[in-house]
């Protein structure tokens, strides 16, 4: 292995959980308590999300946990448990964000007013 080999391999373990970028992004995710003696993956923890915005990683995380904490089995979670909660995600696919076409399409009317603006008389 020669050292842009590791290096590449560091880009593509960063990209796996990296969310502050304009991609649209696929996420998986699982919930787990890490309490002592009581460690496991939480039931109903695990889902898949599309993020298509910026976000930082505890921003998602914390998401992520919101979102559980109010379904039913959040509800039913230990209060003990609550403090011990983590997400494991990985971004298992990108594309890119595709090109807003309204906006595209509204330029391109201002700028047929303006230049109609410049010339009131056709010419």
């Amino acid at each position: 292995m020669t050292g842009d080999d590791g290096n590449n391999l560091l880009e593509i373990l960063s990209k796996a959980s990296h969310l502050d970028d304009d991609d649209v992004k696929l996420i998986p995710y699982t919930i787990v308590s890490i309490r002592p003696l009581h460690e496991r993956a939480v039931d109903g923890g695990t889902g898949e999300e599309v993020v298509a915005e910026r976000m930082s990683t505890d921003a998602f995380m914390s998401f992520v946990i919101g979102k559980y904490l109010q379904s039913d089995d959040g509800r039913k979670l230990d209060e003990q448990d609550r403090q011990y909660l983590r997400v494991h995600f990985e971004v298992v696919h990108r594309w890119p964000r595709e090109p807003l076409r309204f906006r595209e399409q509204r330029l391109d009317v201002m700028r047929e007013m303006s230049a109609k603006m410049s010339h009131p008389n056709g010419g």
